[in-house]
């Protein structure tokens, strides 16, 4: 089984099994969407089933082409995160650059965008 994180918005599966929390399960057994095999944790999936953005899981199914841009392998998707996180970073410090570059020619709102970005 592999070890999966939604990426996009969401993915919905329709057949094989998967590996999901009782938190993550509870829910979607009580609505015959999945059915539990006899291993810990792993049930049989009976019908579509929407995993939200960030949800975990692991599934040995073949995944549809559609799904493939928003599932990622859990360490490729860290890596997306620590990425979007260090790009965010960046274009904050080059908008603080910006705006103190104004100097004197700053306006009334750059002034407040800047005291709130410094205040962050």
């Amino acid at each position: 089984m592999r070890k999966v994180r939604v990426v996009g918005f969401s993915a919905v599966l329709g057949t094989g099994k998967v590996v999901l929390t009782p938190e993550q399960a509870v829910s979607r057994v009580e609505a015959g969407l999945l059915s539990p095999t006899s291993k810990e944790n792993v049930y049989e999936v009976v019908a579509l089933n929407t995993f939200k953005y960030g949800e975990e899981f692991s599934y040995d199914g073949e995944f549809p082409p559609s799904l493939l841009e928003d599932l990622a392998p859990v360490k490729v998707a860290d890596l997306i995160e620590e990425d979007q996180e260090a790009a965010a970073k960046a274009a904050k410090a080059a908008r603080i650059n910006e705006l103190e570059a104004l100097g004197d020619a700053i306006t009334e709102d750059e002034q407040v965008e800047l005291d709130s970005l410094l205040s962050e």
